[in-house]
């Protein structure tokens, strides 16, 4: 039985001889919450429950998802006890997920209630979906017994892969509430067989407006300091006449950012600078490793993340116009008087902004590829 799943068993019993609290048999614990808009204009909350016995006896499915409507999330969250008979439990809410059509229009109507609400987690981990958020909780995950959990564990290693941003219910509301500062989420989308977690949904203040792919996701992340590791595949011959591609994959072992407000002219300028470390994962086809071609894999590197940054800034800074890279805090930081005086117009100083873009790589040598390398080109 999951650990997580026990303890808020024990949890609960614990609590159930309490005067005014609610025996176990009469909850539902709620894992998962899916909020869609429907033709006649309601929303339809789903919620994905847990069934505690059903995991235990490692029954195929350890879940029970409902589906409720009403004119506001409110109504249709209380009209589970009519349909129910029960009140739903939403202290353990692993994963919110919000359908891209309300997102579109405004997100705020989705999300007004889990803020004023007592009950719902603000640690709760936020996506918005790509298609129904209900058919994501109806799914049944080869991952998890609950689908809900299997999302939020998918969630928690995707920091190995930094094709997605990782926010909670708090962030989220802390940075729609930034006057300066727009908020992202990360995207779900069903697949054929379980669901995938890929890129991000940007916002301009309460609604969402574009999306980032998982590579433009990187270099978003890369710029906010947020990246923990992942791959980066690299063209060994780009721009050279050679017909055979040859390719490079390094895996990122440390990344670091930093964002500087630059005044050597009347109007800042933002510097970006970031200093990475991998190694080599694997060479296609092989070569031996030397200070040389290592240097020029370095250089490639660097280059190839560079461009990477570049067409994303441009796409978020330029296409989008959104604010979610920092730079109207780190300007503030930098010029408290150049902000007092200019703060109210930085919604035309922004996409206009000059952003410069330096990047540092170091990739560690490997002696043991190099070795088996030669040796197999000695026999």
């Amino acid at each position: 039985m999951n650990k997580k799943m026990i303890a808020i068993l024990i949890g609960t019993l614990l609590l159930s001889g309490c005067w005014g609290l609610m025996e176990l048999p009469d909850v539902a614990i709620v894992s998962g919450v899916g909020i869609d808009l429907v033709d006649s204009g309601e929303y339809e909350v789903t919620t994905q429950s847990i069934q505690p016995i059903a995991i235990e006896e490692k029954q195929p499915t350890g879940f029970i998802t409902r589906s409720s409507r009403g004119v506001t999330i409110f109504e249709a969250v209380r009209n589970f006890i009519y349909e129910m008979g029960k009140k739903q439990l939403w202290e353990h809410v692993d994963a919110l997920i919000i359908s891209s059509d309300i997102a579109q229009n405004n997100i705020l109507a989705a999300t007004d209630f889990l803020y004023r609400d007592h009950e719902p987690r603000p640690k709760m981990i936020c996506f918005i979906s790509k298609g129904q958020a209900r058919e994501l909780l109806e799914l049944e995950s080869e991952l998890h017994p609950v689908p809900a959990i299997a999302i939020r564990e998918a969630m928690e290693n995707q920091a190995d892969l930094s094709k997605a941003p990782y926010v909670e219910l708090k962030d989220f509301k802390k940075l729609i509430a930034e006057p300066f500062q727009d908020p992202y989420l990360p995207i779900i989308q069903k697949n054929q067989e379980d669901f995938d977690i890929l890129g991000t949904a940007l916002f301009k203040e309460e609604k969402m407006i574009g999306e980032l792919s998982p590579i433009e996701t990187r270099s978003m992340l890369r710029i906010l300091g947020e990246v923990e590791g992942g791959l980066q595949v690299l063209n060994l011959n780009q721009g050279s006449n050679d017909n055979e591609p040859q390719y490079a994959t390094v895996e990122i072992k440390n990344s670091q950012s930093k964002i500087e407000a630059v005044f050597d002219m009347p109007e800042p300028k933002i510097k970006i600078t970031i200093k990475e470390k991998a190694v080599i994962g694997d060479i296609n086809p092989p070569f031996p490793i030397n200070e040389d071609t290592l240097k020029t894999i370095e250089t490639i590197y660097a280059q190839t993340v560079k461009n990477e940054l570049v067409h994303a800034v441009n796409k978020i800074q330029k296409e989008y116009k959104v604010n979610v890279l920092k730079f109207a805090e780190v300007i503030r930081r930098s010029n408290r008087e150049y902000w007092k005086i200019n703060r109210e117009e930085w919604d035309e100083i922004y996409p206009t902004l000059p952003i410069v873009i330096e990047v540092q790589t170091d990739i560690a040598h490997s002696q043991l590829i190099k070795d088996r390398i030669g040796t197999k080109n000695k026999e």
